[in-house]
């Protein structure tokens, strides 16, 4: 991209025969861009504001101007008095007796095109000095045997010393290296070799020795005619940014949650060392984390899409992990990425899981409670026909108002437990003080469903470690509802084989009762 300059060309004490062709010829200079115009001024005398420009100067009444600007500033003298010393002191050309003709012509393109590449220069070279004095990057030019050329604030003041101290010096003597450190000479070399701009991470010292970490672009330096005559390069110092990046990592990795990164696409950029172990550091970087995620964990069916299961060890023990996810964004709020937590709440899991147990659970006994049986019913498939055990202890605060509470607790939980060695599938309620009702799954044999009740009125009768008087009078009696549809209300069937347990009491001499369920 070309600057855009204004090309001013003015005419001193010129004839008026002179000036149409003085024009046209400075209209007709090939112009490398579209980015300049050449506007032509008619003057009396020179002034200062004319300095920087083109003029053409007739005659010799103003030739001190010439000699005080001459360095900064393009002339054509348009004078018989041929002053040789002008030409060597930088003027551009003198013509003598000049006239319309075309050697006129060429002298003021030629002092157009001098103007304009000099100007351009200038200011090339002074927008570079301002970049950099402004620029907050380190910024240096080396010549083809490393000795610095140019260089910025951002060096003097990391070493302390003065531009001269610097300039012409190889990076050995400014940073007071080792003369066996290679210091950044290799990657000076590639560039130079390869001619490509490249980026590197180097170190340099600062003036108390400690190192500061830049992140460099260096690319080659060429001369107008394509070769090689340096490098150029720019470096960022990121000492800071990398201080931050191993504090943040220190901190992830003494975390016991698993912290996982990704970009806008949700592939991995970071995993933290709780991660890489569960992983045993297989490498993750790149992959979409959903593909990672299903490798280690899969979802819990029980707690919802943001709850994990991971299989222990042993094979058998589950963890549990909660899964959070955040949104990244940068200084200006742009969304780059995400953030997952992976938070271990197996304990949390087993804490609630043993809440939710007692509070169905039956703490005498352990079977379930009413609440724990309506749960239980409410999650069963309830396809097909089960049987329906209703149990009661008859005359069973005879044992508390005799013997003591404590006796009629033992005896009930004996009892307990001989209900669940006869029917160890089935699902066992304490309903009441004295009662028990029980779930048999699935369709059975009437004959099979008879045994079991038999079985356990029989067991009973013969329980260990109480008196006779016990077993004689707290006898056991069972309604049974036999096939009955799973797909009626629970409180329907209870009240069904509780029917059923009062008919044994009054009519049946062997204490249990079948009642057959709805066809």
């Amino acid at each position: 991209m070309q600057l855009s300059l204004e090309l001013n060309l003015y005419l001193i004490s010129c004839p008026d025969k002179l000036i149409p062709v003085i024009k046209d010829a400075a209209n007709s200079v090939p112009r490398p861009d579209e980015n300049y115009e050449v506007v032509v001024s008619i003057a009396g005398r020179p002034d200062k504001n004319m300095k920087g420009h083109a003029i053409i100067l007739y005659g010799s009444r103003h030739i001190d101007f010439v000699g005080k600007n001459v360095e900064d500033t393009d002339f054509l003298l348009l004078d018989n008095d041929f002053d040789l010393s002008l030409i060597k002191s930088g003027v551009s050309d003198i013509i003598s007796e000049p006239g319309p003709d075309d050697r006129l012509r060429a002298a003021v393109i030629n002092l157009i095109k001098r103007c304009y590449f000099r100007r351009r220069f200038e200011l090339r070279d002074y927008m570079l000095n301002c970049y950099y004095k402004m620029s907050d990057n380190m910024l240096w030019t080396k010549d083809m045997k490393d000795l610095h050329m140019d260089v910025n604030h951002f060096i003097t003041d990391l070493v302390e010393k003065n531009p001269e101290e610097i300039e012409g010096k190889h990076e050995i003597e400014i940073y007071n290296l080792d003369p066996n450190d290679p210091g950044c000479g290799e990657s000076d070399r590639y560039v130079r070799t390869n001619g490509l701009s490249s980026s590197f991470f180097e170190s340099v010292p600062d003036k108390n020795g400690k190192k500061r970490h830049l992140a460099v672009v260096k690319s080659p330096w060429f001369d107008r005619q394509g070769r090689i005559v340096g490098t150029i390069g720019i470096g960022k110092d990121i000492t800071e940014l990398m201080n931050q990046k191993t504090r943040f990592n220190t901190f992830i990795n003494s975390l016991d949650y698993i912290i996982i990164i990704t970009d806008c696409n949700n592939k991995i950029l970071q995993i933290n060392r709780a991660f890489a172990d569960t992983t045993e550091d297989a490498p993750v970087n790149g992959k979409p984390i959903d593909v990672v995620l299903s490798e280690y964990f899969r979802p819990s069916e029980e707690y919802g899409k943001n709850e994990y299961i991971r299989i222990g060890e042993n094979g058998t023990s589950k963890l549990y992990w909660h899964l959070s996810k955040f949104s990244l964004r940068d200084f200006w709020g742009e969304y780059t990425g995400n953030i997952y937590i992976l938070e271990d709440i197996t304990k949390q899991r087993e804490q609630s899981q043993q809440i939710f147990r007692m509070m169905r659970t039956d703490p005498l006994t352990g079977v379930n409670n009413k609440a724990g049986m309506y749960d239980n019913f409410r999650n069963s498939e309830k396809k097909g026909k089960s049987s329906f055990f209703f149990i009661c202890i008859d005359n069973f605060k005879y044992i508390g108002n005799t013997y003591g509470h404590e006796v009629a607790d033992h005896f009930l939980q004996d009892v307990s437990r001989l209900i669940t060695e006869v029917l160890p599938d089935a699902d066992i309620t304490r309903y009441s003080e004295n009662e028990f009702f029980v779930i048999l799954p699935g369709s059975l044999y009437e004959g099979q469903v008879r045994k079991f009740a038999r079985n356990l009125i029989d067991r009973t009768s013969y329980i260990s470690g109480y008196s006779d008087a016990i077993i004689q009078k707290c006898q056991m009696f069972i309604g049974v509802l036999y096939d009955e549809e799973m797909s009626e209300y629970i409180d329907t069937i209870v009240k069904k084989a509780e029917t059923a347990m009062l008919h044994a009491k009054k009519n049946n001499t062997s204490r249990y009762f079948v009642a057959y369920g709805s066809s």
